[in-house]
């Protein structure tokens, strides 16, 4: 059994877990390895019914550093903020538990952090369809150097719909004595855009972020990931939070903000649009038809669509398709 560092702790790696037992094996032996040994590993079971559990257990039994702590099932934020009250390190870094992490991750960050608050690295995306290639999330010359990433910036991210330009992806490791003075805690309506959120009000709340553009984060991408689902009510509470933040904002993070309230203002049409479709209600169509960009919108979502379908691996034979 590997028992627990007696050095200071320095990277409290939280990790909430809800019915992950396909993956959260592979994301606790890419923490474990790391090669800075001074972290704990906080799991947060967030009431999951698969094995999840169990799995975390046995972890725990071979890691002194891993410890279980239970969620009441409350949403992703309401167990990363149980993480945050319990960490003991340093820093505390968000890993998701379908996720891995290279091995000397953590090390990396800490040497590329300064006087910072907040640090991240880059992306490397990775697929379960079997078909999609690895790459990076943020790529092109301005992402291949390191750098500081400030409000507005961060605000502006994503603007033009690409979401492999939205800095609100990356998993940024936190100084919890900044966190802790400022009580920055995440928004618990929030059950998509939590880490968006934190990070944007951290920044305004006088954060210094620094970017390193190695990839030291492997993200998986997989079909029924709750970030590839919106939902009329989740934009709704996504609205709310935007509006909270711009409220305090001026100058140039607040007309970044406008232009994201706008846009997922823009979202919420469309997704309303799809959901009134799918249930029947041809007059929707009339509503795309008098819109340019929930024209264009349609069309994106139809190619992306069929890109899925010709990509997806071809069934085996004699199995059910």
């Amino acid at each position: 059994m590997q028992s627990s560092s007696t050095s200071p702790i320095r990277v409290s790696v939280i990790m909430p877990a809800r019915n992950a037992a396909p993956f959260i094996d592979a994301a606790l032996q890419s923490v474990r390895a790391q090669s800075l040994a001074d972290l704990e590993i906080l799991v947060i079971d967030d009431g999951s019914t698969d094995q999840t559990l169990s799995i975390a257990q046995r972890h725990a039994g071979e890691d002194g550093r891993v410890r279980i702590l239970h969620g009441a099932g409350r949403g992703p934020a309401a167990a990363r903020n149980l993480g945050l009250a319990e960490a003991r390190g340093q820093w505390a870094a968000v890993v998701d538990a379908d996720d891995v992490v290279l091995a000397d991750r953590l090390d990396r960050l800490l040497g590329a952090v300064g006087d910072a608050q907040i640090a991240a690295d880059n992306l490397t995306a990775f697929y379960d369809d079997g078909a999609t290639p690895d790459h990076p999330w943020l790529e092109g010359a301005q992402w291949e150097k390191p750098q500081r990433l400030d409000l507005t910036t961060f605000l502006s991210s994503g603007r033009d719909g690409n979401a492999r330009a939205e800095l609100g992806y990356l998993k940024p490791m936190f100084r919890l004595a900044w966190l802790r003075q400022h009580d920055l805690r995440y928004d618990e309506t929030l059950t998509i855009g939590e880490d968006f959120d934190f990070v944007a009000r951290g920044l305004a709340a006088g954060a210094t972020y620094v970017y390193a553009p190695h990839a030291g984060y492997r993200y998986r991408r997989r079909s029924g990931s709750i970030s590839h689902r919106l939902s009329v009510a989740q934009l709704d509470v996504m609205l709310v939070a935007a509006e909270r933040l711009a409220a305090v904002l001026d100058g140039e993070a607040r007309g970044a903000m406008d232009v994201r309230i706008a846009r997922m203002q823009a979202d919420r049409r469309f997704v309303a649009c799809v959901n009134r479709m799918k249930s029947g209600d041809l007059s929707a169509l009339a509503v795309i038809a008098g819109s340019g960009d929930l024209r264009a919108r349609f069309g994106r979502a139809a190619v992306e669509g069929l890109t899925r379908r010709l990509r997806a691996p071809a069934p085996r034979e004699g199995l059910p398709t």
